[in-house]
Protein backbone atom coordinates (compact mmCIF):
# COMPACT_ATOMS: atom_id res chain seq x y z
CA UNK A 1 0.00 0.00 0.00
CA UNK A 2 1.40 3.31 -0.79
CA UNK A 3 1.66 6.79 1.00
CA UNK A 4 -1.27 7.92 -1.49
CA UNK A 5 -3.36 4.94 -0.87
CA UNK A 6 -3.03 4.88 3.41
CA UNK A 7 -4.35 8.93 3.14
CA UNK A 8 -7.03 7.99 0.94
CA UNK A 9 -8.08 5.16 3.74
CA UNK A 10 -7.67 7.80 6.55
CA UNK A 11 -9.83 10.38 4.90
CA UNK A 12 -12.52 8.18 4.42
CA UNK A 13 -12.10 6.85 7.83
CA UNK A 14 -12.58 10.43 9.19
CA UNK A 15 -15.45 11.23 6.65
CA UNK A 16 -16.99 7.89 7.74
CA UNK A 17 -17.63 10.01 11.61
CA UNK A 18 -19.80 12.26 10.56
CA UNK A 19 -21.43 10.32 7.82
CA UNK A 20 -23.25 7.02 8.38
CA UNK A 21 -24.55 5.19 5.20
CA UNK A 22 -24.68 8.66 3.29
CA UNK A 23 -26.27 10.54 6.51
CA UNK A 24 -24.75 13.59 7.86
CA UNK A 25 -23.81 13.02 11.07
CA UNK A 26 -22.50 16.31 12.21
CA UNK A 27 -25.35 18.21 13.80
CA UNK A 28 -27.60 15.80 16.20
CA UNK A 29 -30.76 17.24 17.51
CA UNK A 30 -32.11 16.49 21.13
CA UNK A 31 -36.19 17.03 20.75
CA UNK A 32 -39.12 16.20 22.83
CA UNK A 33 -42.86 17.28 23.38
CA UNK A 34 -45.88 15.94 25.80
CA UNK A 35 -48.44 14.47 24.44
CA UNK A 36 -50.69 16.15 26.32
CA UNK A 37 -50.14 19.51 25.20
CA UNK A 38 -49.14 20.63 29.37
CA UNK A 39 -46.12 21.14 31.36
CA UNK A 40 -48.31 21.36 34.39
CA UNK A 41 -48.81 18.20 35.95
CA UNK A 42 -50.31 16.68 39.63
CA UNK A 43 -47.92 14.73 42.06
CA UNK A 44 -48.69 10.89 41.26
CA UNK A 45 -49.91 11.07 37.86
CA UNK A 46 -47.59 9.54 34.72
CA UNK A 47 -45.65 12.40 33.12
CA UNK A 48 -45.27 10.96 29.38
CA UNK A 49 -42.76 12.75 27.01
CA UNK A 50 -42.92 11.98 23.43
CA UNK A 51 -39.62 11.11 21.72
CA UNK A 52 -38.39 13.12 18.92
CA UNK A 53 -35.27 12.09 18.05
CA UNK A 54 -35.88 10.10 15.22
CA UNK A 55 -38.35 12.67 13.64
CA UNK A 56 -35.23 15.40 14.12
CA UNK A 57 -32.13 12.94 12.81
CA UNK A 58 -31.06 10.66 10.96
CA UNK A 59 -31.69 6.82 12.97
CA UNK A 60 -28.56 5.41 11.58
CA UNK A 61 -26.16 7.89 12.98
CA UNK A 62 -27.73 7.90 16.92
CA UNK A 63 -26.05 5.82 19.43
CA UNK A 64 -28.14 6.80 22.16
CA UNK A 65 -30.81 9.19 24.63
CA UNK A 66 -29.84 9.99 28.14
CA UNK A 67 -32.73 11.91 29.63
CA UNK A 68 -32.58 13.67 33.27
CA UNK A 69 -36.33 14.00 34.72
CA UNK A 70 -34.87 16.92 37.02
CA UNK A 71 -35.31 14.89 40.45
CA UNK A 72 -32.17 12.59 40.30
CA UNK A 73 -33.71 10.01 38.00
CA UNK A 74 -31.31 9.57 35.34
CA UNK A 75 -33.05 7.00 32.10
CA UNK A 76 -30.13 5.96 29.13
CA UNK A 77 -31.69 4.53 26.29
CA UNK A 78 -31.18 3.56 22.47
CA UNK A 79 -34.76 3.12 21.23
CA UNK A 80 -37.14 5.90 20.26
CA UNK A 81 -40.35 5.12 22.37
CA UNK A 82 -41.96 7.62 25.21
CA UNK A 83 -40.96 7.75 27.94
CA UNK A 84 -42.97 7.82 31.46
CA UNK A 85 -42.13 9.19 35.15
CA UNK A 86 -43.85 9.84 38.08
CA UNK A 87 -42.76 12.70 40.54
CA UNK A 88 -42.69 11.53 44.94
CA UNK A 89 -42.28 15.39 46.26
CA UNK A 90 -40.82 15.45 49.80
CA UNK A 91 -42.81 17.12 52.39
CA UNK A 92 -39.99 19.22 53.04
CA UNK A 93 -39.87 20.14 49.37
CA UNK A 94 -43.50 20.54 49.37
CA UNK A 95 -44.38 23.17 52.58
CA UNK A 96 -40.95 25.29 51.33
CA UNK A 97 -43.39 27.45 48.96
CA UNK A 98 -47.06 28.21 47.99
CA UNK A 99 -45.78 27.57 44.62
CA UNK A 100 -45.92 24.21 42.69
CA UNK A 101 -42.13 22.58 42.55
CA UNK A 102 -40.64 22.92 39.01
CA UNK A 103 -38.16 20.63 37.36
CA UNK A 104 -35.89 20.99 34.54
CA UNK A 105 -36.29 17.48 31.78
CA UNK A 106 -33.48 17.00 30.08
CA UNK A 107 -33.16 15.08 26.89
CA UNK A 108 -29.35 14.90 25.38
CA UNK A 109 -29.00 12.59 22.09
CA UNK A 110 -25.53 11.35 21.28
CA UNK A 111 -24.48 9.99 17.85
CA UNK A 112 -22.03 7.45 17.19
CA UNK A 113 -18.92 9.64 16.50
CA UNK A 114 -19.63 11.00 19.83
CA UNK A 115 -21.35 14.35 19.12
CA UNK A 116 -24.21 15.27 21.10
CA UNK A 117 -27.17 17.84 21.49
CA UNK A 118 -29.65 18.77 24.64
CA UNK A 119 -32.56 20.10 25.06
CA UNK A 120 -34.24 20.90 28.32
CA UNK A 121 -37.97 21.93 29.14
CA UNK A 122 -39.30 22.63 32.48
CA UNK A 123 -42.23 21.68 33.60
CA UNK A 124 -44.55 21.67 37.07
CA UNK A 125 -45.97 19.52 39.65
CA UNK A 126 -48.85 20.53 42.25
CA UNK A 127 -47.79 18.58 45.17
CA UNK A 128 -49.65 16.38 47.09
CA UNK A 129 -51.51 17.56 50.55
CA UNK A 130 -49.02 17.00 53.67
CA UNK A 131 -51.25 16.20 56.49
CA UNK A 132 -49.79 17.50 60.14
CA UNK A 133 -51.46 19.00 63.65
CA UNK A 134 -50.59 19.14 67.01
CA UNK A 135 -52.52 18.69 69.12
CA UNK A 136 -51.85 18.58 73.87
CA UNK A 137 -51.54 15.07 75.44
CA UNK A 138 -51.85 13.93 77.93
CA UNK A 139 -54.98 16.73 79.49
CA UNK A 140 -57.48 16.04 81.97
CA UNK A 141 -60.69 14.90 81.36
CA UNK A 142 -62.75 18.21 80.67
CA UNK A 143 -65.93 19.18 78.93
CA UNK A 144 -64.32 22.68 77.22
CA UNK A 145 -63.15 21.62 73.94
CA UNK A 146 -59.47 20.89 73.42
CA UNK A 147 -58.75 22.56 69.29
CA UNK A 148 -56.49 20.31 67.19
CA UNK A 149 -53.64 22.57 65.56
CA UNK A 150 -53.34 21.81 61.89
CA UNK A 151 -49.52 22.07 60.47
CA UNK A 152 -50.74 20.84 57.23
CA UNK A 153 -49.54 22.30 53.72
CA UNK A 154 -51.42 22.18 50.24
CA UNK A 155 -54.77 21.17 51.88
CA UNK A 156 -58.38 22.77 51.22
CA UNK A 157 -60.04 20.01 52.25
CA UNK A 158 -60.26 18.00 56.07
CA UNK A 159 -61.93 14.92 57.33
CA UNK A 160 -61.22 14.74 60.95
CA UNK A 161 -62.54 11.82 63.60
CA UNK A 162 -61.89 10.79 67.08
CA UNK A 163 -61.94 7.73 68.07
CA UNK A 164 -61.82 5.87 71.69
CA UNK A 165 -59.24 3.11 71.65
CA UNK A 166 -61.41 1.06 74.19
CA UNK A 167 -64.64 1.40 72.00
CA UNK A 168 -67.27 3.42 71.08
CA UNK A 169 -68.87 6.13 69.09
CA UNK A 170 -66.42 7.84 66.17
CA UNK A 171 -66.68 11.82 66.45
CA UNK A 172 -65.99 13.31 62.75
CA UNK A 173 -65.62 16.94 61.49
CA UNK A 174 -64.83 18.79 58.78
CA UNK A 175 -63.16 21.85 59.71
CA UNK A 176 -59.91 23.03 59.24
CA UNK A 177 -59.36 23.21 62.86
CA UNK A 178 -61.82 21.37 65.29
CA UNK A 179 -62.30 21.53 68.82
CA UNK A 180 -63.19 18.70 70.83
CA UNK A 181 -64.45 17.71 74.13
CA UNK A 182 -62.42 15.18 75.76
CA UNK A 183 -64.90 14.52 78.77
CA UNK A 184 -63.79 10.54 79.55
CA UNK A 185 -60.59 8.85 80.81
CA UNK A 186 -59.08 7.07 78.14
CA UNK A 187 -56.95 6.95 74.79
CA UNK A 188 -58.50 8.23 71.89
CA UNK A 189 -56.91 8.67 68.17
CA UNK A 190 -56.88 11.69 66.37
CA UNK A 191 -57.41 11.06 63.02
CA UNK A 192 -57.03 13.90 60.04
CA UNK A 193 -57.26 13.18 56.17
CA UNK A 194 -56.38 16.33 54.44
CA UNK A 195 -57.18 16.53 51.17
CA UNK A 196 -57.04 18.96 47.85
CA UNK A 197 -58.15 18.82 44.05
CA UNK A 198 -55.06 19.43 41.76
CA UNK A 199 -56.65 21.32 39.23
CA UNK A 200 -54.40 20.27 36.27
CA UNK A 201 -56.87 17.28 35.86
CA UNK A 202 -59.35 17.90 39.58
CA UNK A 203 -58.02 14.69 41.00
CA UNK A 204 -58.37 14.38 44.34
CA UNK A 205 -55.61 13.80 46.63
CA UNK A 206 -54.76 12.97 50.33
CA UNK A 207 -52.79 12.59 53.28
CA UNK A 208 -53.09 11.00 57.14
CA UNK A 209 -51.44 12.09 60.53
CA UNK A 210 -52.65 10.34 63.19
CA UNK A 211 -52.35 11.43 67.03
CA UNK A 212 -53.29 9.64 70.46
CA UNK A 213 -54.79 11.71 72.73
CA UNK A 214 -54.24 10.38 76.46
CA UNK A 215 -57.05 11.82 78.72
CA UNK A 216 -55.79 10.80 82.37
CA UNK A 217 -57.32 10.77 85.96
CA UNK A 218 -56.42 12.79 88.97
CA UNK A 219 -52.83 12.45 89.06
CA UNK A 220 -50.75 10.28 86.61
CA UNK A 221 -46.86 10.48 85.25
CA UNK A 222 -47.04 12.48 81.98
CA UNK A 223 -45.21 9.69 80.05
CA UNK A 224 -48.15 6.99 80.72
CA UNK A 225 -48.50 3.68 78.69
CA UNK A 226 -51.14 2.86 77.49
CA UNK A 227 -52.20 -0.03 79.74
CA UNK A 228 -51.52 2.48 82.58
CA UNK A 229 -48.39 1.43 83.79
CA UNK A 230 -46.38 4.54 84.91
CA UNK A 231 -43.16 5.15 83.74
CA UNK A 232 -40.76 4.34 85.86
CA UNK A 233 -38.45 7.08 84.91
CA UNK A 234 -40.83 10.01 84.68
CA UNK A 235 -39.84 13.46 86.57
CA UNK A 236 -42.76 15.08 86.25
CA UNK A 237 -46.04 14.74 86.85
CA UNK A 238 -49.66 15.82 85.58
CA UNK A 239 -51.95 17.00 88.21
CA UNK A 240 -55.69 16.98 86.94
CA UNK A 241 -57.76 20.03 89.37
CA UNK A 242 -61.42 20.52 89.19
CA UNK A 243 -63.13 21.78 86.19
CA UNK A 244 -60.40 20.03 84.05
CA UNK A 245 -57.55 22.25 85.02
CA UNK A 246 -54.03 20.40 85.03
CA UNK A 247 -51.13 20.95 87.01
CA UNK A 248 -47.34 19.90 85.62
CA UNK A 249 -45.16 19.31 88.52
CA UNK A 250 -41.23 18.92 87.79
CA UNK A 251 -38.96 17.37 90.68
CA UNK A 252 -35.80 19.10 88.70
CA UNK A 253 -37.04 22.75 89.68
CA UNK A 254 -37.72 21.92 93.37
CA UNK A 255 -35.23 19.41 94.29
CA UNK A 256 -30.93 18.47 94.33
CA UNK A 257 -28.63 15.72 93.94
CA UNK A 258 -31.70 13.36 93.87
CA UNK A 259 -31.80 9.92 92.46
CA UNK A 260 -35.21 9.26 93.06
CA UNK A 261 -38.67 10.62 93.62
CA UNK A 262 -41.38 10.46 96.08
CA UNK A 263 -44.65 11.92 94.70
CA UNK A 264 -47.47 12.15 96.89
CA UNK A 265 -50.87 13.86 95.54
CA UNK A 266 -54.19 14.18 97.53
CA UNK A 267 -57.50 14.76 95.48
CA UNK A 268 -60.75 14.95 96.92
CA UNK A 269 -61.21 11.71 96.31
CA UNK A 270 -58.21 9.35 96.06
CA UNK A 271 -54.81 9.78 97.61
CA UNK A 272 -51.72 9.02 95.07
CA UNK A 273 -48.65 7.96 96.27
CA UNK A 274 -45.54 6.49 94.23
CA UNK A 275 -41.48 6.46 93.71
CA UNK A 276 -40.27 6.81 90.45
Amino acid sequence: MNLNTTLLALLLCMLSLFRVSGQDCSQPNAQFDFPLGTTQFCEGAIVEIRNLVADENPVACVDFMILKWGDGIIDSFPDYDNKIHVYDISDSLACASDLPPEYEIEMTVVYKNGNRNRIIKVISIFPKPVANFFTESPVCPSPIPLCMMKEACWDSLWNWSVRPLAGGPVTNYSEEQPCHPFAEVGSYEVTLIASNICPVDNMLQSDTARQTVQVIEAAQANAIALDGVLDPTADTLVVCLGGGGKVNLNGDSLSTNETSYIWDALTNTRNYDWMV
